[in-house]
C-alpha cells in the first residue's frame, strides 16, 4: 500500500527556498515514506495531540502526521 504525501503551506514554502541537494534529500525522503511511513530511523513525537512522528535529513528533521491513506508533512525544524 503506497501513502499519499499532502504538504501545507509552510513546508512548501521551505522546499521552494532550499538548495537543489538538500531539495533533492528531502524529496527522497518523502518518497521513501510514501512506500514505508513507519521507517526504522522514524521517532514518535511526544507531546502533541495527534500521533506525530519525526526522521531526520542532515540537520533538519521532518515531522509528519500519518492518516487513513495520507501523510500530512507539517514542518521541517532545524536541529540544534
Amino acid at each position: 500500500m503506497t501513502y499519499s504525501v499532502v504538504l501545507s503551506s509552510a513546508p512548501q514554502k521551505f522546499l521552494d527556498k532550499l538548495g537543489n541537494e538538500l531539495f533533492d534529500r528531502i524529496i527522497k525522503k518523502l518518497e521513501t515514506l510514501k512506500a514505508n511511513p513507519f521507517p526504522s530511523d522514524v521517532k514518535r513525537v511526544v507531546g502533541r495531540k495527534e500521533k506525530a512522528f519525526r526522521v531526520r535529513v542532515g540537520k533538519y528533521r521532518i515531522l509528519y502526521v500519518v492518516k487513513f491513506i495520507l501523510i500530512d508533512f507539517i514542518t521541517t525544524q532545524t536541529r540544534q
